[in-house]
């Protein structure tokens, strides 16, 4: 059962360290709003692993191949979804007036409520049918013929808390003031950036196969 929740542990935590949309969310968050902002989008990432992990052990892929419109529907909402966060930030990046650093003190900030912040970190996985289908596969790849249900339980818990020390590592190291005055003098360009790289992703994911 070690080596098994070993390999799950290096094979997710090579997927959840790859930059991808869930780092973007994570990041921004952590830059725009604030660290605790950040934190509650990383819990939103979680329960998005412990979603796809959940089904995953349900056989989930064995479902996108019995019944392909099902995959088709998760990625084009979640394309969509992406597409949509991305237009969003290229439309604030076009209207922000450009700032400068600040000289001192406290680091403006914008607001991110804590349940927006969940959400926005959920949908960005559970949307994402890509999730699902690595997930299936790392299942496929190490569980065996009849798993116990303390290993399947095991498993989505180790894939869960991959990604919760990742992130959480991400949002408190981008959390700090240092970061988010280089937002601050940036965000115009940043803001662009990150928007084009969420449209990239949603595009990428609803032409994928």
């Amino acid at each position: 059962m070690t080596a098994i929740l070993l390999s799950v542990a290096l094979l997710w935590g090579v997927a959840v360290v790859t930059p991808g949309p869930n780092f973007l969310v994570v990041s921004h968050a952590a830059v725009t709003a604030s660290r605790r902002a950040a934190l509650w989008a990383v819990a939103g990432l979680m329960l998005g692993t412990a979603l796809w992990g959940s089904v995953g052990v349900l056989g989930i892929g064995v479902l996108f191949v019995a019944v392909p419109w099902t995959y088709l529907v998760f990625k084009v909402v979640g394309g969509l979804y992406l597409i949509w966060l991305g237009a969003r930030l290229l439309w604030s990046a076009r209207r922000a007036a450009p700032v400068g650093a600040p000289s001192g003190g406290a680091v403006p900030a914008r607001p991110l409520a804590p349940g927006r912040a969940l959400a926005r970190g959920f949908v960005t996985v559970a949307t994402n049918p890509k999730s699902g289908t690595f997930v299936a596969s790392l299942f496929a790849a190490v569980l065996p013929p009849d798993p116990t249900a303390g290993l399947s339980v095991a498993m989505v818990a180790t894939m869960v808390v991959v990604s919760g020390v990742w992130y959480g590592l991400v949002a408190w190291s981008l959390g700090h003031a240092t970061p988010r005055r280089l937002y601050i003098r940036g965000r115009r360009t940043i803001e662009a950036a990150a928007g084009a790289l969420f449209v990239l992703f949603g595009v990428r994911l609803l032409a994928a196969r």
